[in-house]
């Protein structure tokens, strides 16, 4: 059964903890287009966090 695909808000509702920017657009809806991904993540940059880390970012909701 494939995974339902989610908004980028919807997939950092489900996790509670910070998650890779990796991780997040692969779980989102957006996993076979990054400049969507992008786009989208872009539009909701004031109600997300990123967290630069040694490894990436890590995001998650304000």
């Amino acid at each position: 059964m494939e995974k339902e695909k989610l908004s980028i808000i919807k997939v950092l509702e489900k996790n509670k903890q910070p998650i890779s920017s990796k991780q997040l657009w692969q779980d989102s809806m957006y996993s076979d287009n990054i400049e969507k991904f992008y786009s989208e993540l872009k539009k909701i940059q004031d109600r997300i966090i990123e967290e630069k880390t040694e490894k990436g970012s890590l995001i998650s909701l304000k």
